[in-house]
């Protein structure tokens, strides 16, 4: 066997759920299995968890082209079970673990209206294995209260899985107190010991108005506490309602390609009528271990303020060290993110654990029940993590011998003794498959693929390169040819920028660079000064208020693929999602010239209407200080300028988006025919953001590709 001699390869196919397809809605209905259903289909598995003793897995992924399915599986006999379903009206399955050997616990996502705005809905939902005796584990809604919760919490301990307890945040809301002697008075957010199979409740943390969030050393302890600073507005009329911000930041990462974020919120009324806008910085307090007068104490603080590519400057806490009795942290060094621990005995002595000389550290690899770091993340060309577990090292390195196709490997869950694995593998050409890894037996379980429907369908390698902006500062990308190309020459090519803008891309497999590259087109994915990961240099005060410079990182990636003789200057184009989509149409702004087709999804189109949607937000002064202010709202605004554009344009967009408003690209649409420029607009009714949906992602495949071939005249 090669290379696999160090783990027996065991023969289980376990996959179940499995991305279905309807026909497009247009008048060419597609095939089941054409391509673009192929590349549109939803992950088949998005998130896994094993049972404490290892015995059971339970996985989420698609089922049907919009909905999700829980799949609990018998490790032992090789059986697999559909638990729950749901059909994303209004609820999807986000993940599912265990807080039993025979209890679930899911996450749910939707969105609803309340008083005509838009919001998510978040809810934790518990049930046996077999998917009977389901139970909502929230603070119940009454009518009574004054506003309406949009998330019940999230479980943020998962205690040893063997009693079925969780420790959890919920929100609190409290309630009008005419005719109800009884009325609700506690309000925040705070955790609870809870029962996932009776919902008995045990008040652990009394709620915190202000409080955005609490982590556990998992083991049951609370140990650091972030609250908002925030601004009371009194007075405000009764119809008014404010949305508020109870994530562990004003900005939280979106599915897919990535958008300027809104907050995961909590809506609330409150007897006063005011409301509570945050002032854009979050303090930390951390507790001493075994305190009995529970006091918390400082621990740092965070300010927003939209300049660096965690949308400020500060520490950031990300886990609880309970051996060292240290909090895992992120703050700056040299204008790059590090990661620190610092101890929590009182005297917060402080110890650089892993920097970076050229990126970003952003994050912590955690493994087991209770969450113990293993090891520090970061991105370069490629995805790296550093162990800081010498043992787990050892089974990176094991499995990247065994699996030599797929070498980014991530450990996503094991049981309490870790002597079993669950293991995300992929690459460039390998969307991901997922296995089981058994110690003990040094045996590698295979689940399902994460997208089989690609399986027969070749891939392309994705190649990180570098290339000049126009003053000479040389810019991160990844170029993806058609397969079998090893020398292109004046090919059809496709610019294609992130969203974010606060994000970057990575290597690896993306679904919409490789569908245009299968069909013949050069994608080059650039990281633009604007993109994250990098430092707060290259961050350069972000896409929006630098959108010259940012903008222009992308516009110079479509010039050097011209002057490298790869792509033909009649058939270049740029497409982009979300942000990408703004710097798709902003291209045109700073150069009408040089791409031919324009494709934006979701895409920002006017900074001055997205500061005035955010107003109904919390963090709106956040958000407005991230977007900036002066003659960049009107320059920088692609909708306000339409007059520039030759290209032809077409826009695609769900009117059920909450992190972008189906009104930037109605508005778009309007002032390019207005300006009497080719522009189409496609509006999918119920989508969000990401286009969660097989049957319309396949549409826009079959439309972007058609689009361009009809304008860019390739035959």
């Amino acid at each position: 066997m090669g290379a696999r001699k160090h783990l027996l390869l065991v023969g289980i196919c376990l996959g179940c759920a499995m991305a279905g397809a309807k026909p497009a809605p247009d008048d060419k209905p597609a095939q089941l299995q054409d391509d673009a259903a192929a590349f549109g289909a939803l992950e088949s598995i998005r998130t896994a968890g094993l049972s404490s003793d290892g015995k059971r897995l339970v996985y989420v992924g698609a089922d049907g082209p919009s909905g999700t399915v829980a799949v609990v599986i018998d490790l032992e006999s090789g059986t697999a079970r559909r638990v729950t379903r749901a059909e994303g009206d209004p609820f999807n399955l986000i993940s599912c673990d265990w807080s039993a050997a025979n209890r679930i616990v899911c996450g749910l996502y939707g969105q609803s209206e309340f008083q005509s705005v838009a919001v998510p809905l978040f809810r934790t939902l518990a049930m046996d294995a077999d998917g009977k005796n389901q139970l909502y584990l929230g603070q119940k809604d009454t009518a009574e209260q004054m506003g309406m919760r949009l998330s019940d919490g999230k479980v943020i301990d998962w205690l040893s899985g063997v009693d079925g307890t969780v420790l959890m945040t919920r929100s609190y809301m409290p309630e009008q107190t005419t005719g109800k002697l009884l009325a609700r008075t506690r309000e925040g957010l705070g955790v609870d010991l809870i029962d996932t199979r009776t919902g008995r409740v045990q008040s652990v943390e009394r709620p915190g108005r202000d409080v955005v969030e609490y982590l556990s050393d998992g083991a049951g302890n609370i140990r650091v506490m972030t609250t908002a600073d925030v601004i009371d507005v009194l007075n405000t009329p009764p119809a008014h309602t404010a949305i508020d911000n109870y994530a562990a930041s004003s900005r939280t990462n979106v599915p897919s390609q990535g958008a300027p974020r809104m907050p995961l919120p909590t809506v609330r009324t409150e007897m006063r009528y005011s409301q509570s806008f945050q002032r854009g910085v979050n303090r930390h307090f951390y507790r001493l271990l075994n305190d009995a007068d529970h006091f918390w104490h400082p621990l740092g603080s965070y300010t927003f303020d939209g300049s660096t590519g965690r949308g400020g400057h500060g520490m950031t806490p990300l886990a609880i060290d309970t051996l060292d009795n240290a909090a895992y942290v992120l703050d700056a060094l040299d204008g790059r993110d590090a990661l620190y621990r610092i101890s929590l005995d009182g005297s917060l002595k402080r110890e650089l654990i892993f920097s970076s000389k050229d990126v970003d550290v952003d994050g912590v690899v955690r493994i087991g029940r209770s969450g113990r770091v293993i090891g520090v993340s970061y991105a370069t060309d490629r995805r790296v993590v550093e162990y800081l577990d010498p043992d787990y090292k050892k089974i990176h390195a094991m499995l990247e011998r065994a699996l030599p196709r797929t070498p980014l490997i991530e450990f996503i869950s094991a049981s309490a003794d870790e002597q079993m694995l669950v293991i995300r593998a992929r690459s460039d050409v390998d969307p991901g498959s997922w296995y089981v890894f058994d110690r003990t037996k040094k045996s590698l379980g295979f689940i399902t693929a994460e997208r089989p429907a690609l399986k027969e369908i070749p891939l392309s390698p994705v190649k990180a390169i570098t290339y000049p902006a126009a003053d000479g500062t040389m810019i991160p990308a990844y170029l993806t040819l058609p397969p079998g190309v090893d020398d292109p020459k004046n090919l059809p090519a496709i610019v294609m920028p992130h969203g974010g803008p606060d994000e970057r891309d990575e290597w690896g497999f993306e679904w919409l660079a490789q569908y245009f590259a299968h069909h013949g087109f050069v994608v080059l994915q650039p990281n633009f000064r604007g993109s994250s990961g990098y430092g707060d240099q290259w961050f350069a005060n972000n896409g929006f208020r630098s959108w010259q410079i940012a903008v222009g990182d992308v516009c110079d990636g479509g010039r050097w693929l011209l002057s490298h003789g790869v792509a033909d200057a009649s058939r270049l184009a740029v497409f982009g999602w979300s942000y990408g989509g703004y710097a798709a149409l902003q291209a045109n702004v700073l150069d009408a010239d040089l791409f031919k087709a324009v494709i934006a999804v979701a895409p920002v189109t006017d900074l001055a209407q997205l500061k005035k949607k955010n107003t109904s937000y919390t963090n709106s002064i956040v958000e407005a200080s991230f977007i900036g202010s002066g003659p960049h709202i009107k320059e920088g605004s692609p909708a306000q300028n339409p007059q520039s554009f030759k290209a032809p344009v077409l826009l695609f967009h769900g009117d059920a988006d909450l992190n972008v408003d189906v009104s930037q690209s109605r508005h778009m649409d309007h002032e390019l025919r207005q300006a009497d420029k080719s522009s189409k607009l496609i509006v999918y009714p119920g989508l969000s953001h990401d286009l969660y949906d097989a049957t319309a992602r396949a549409d826009l495949l079959r439309r972007s590709e058609e689009f361009l071939r009809t304008n860019l005249k390739i035959d």
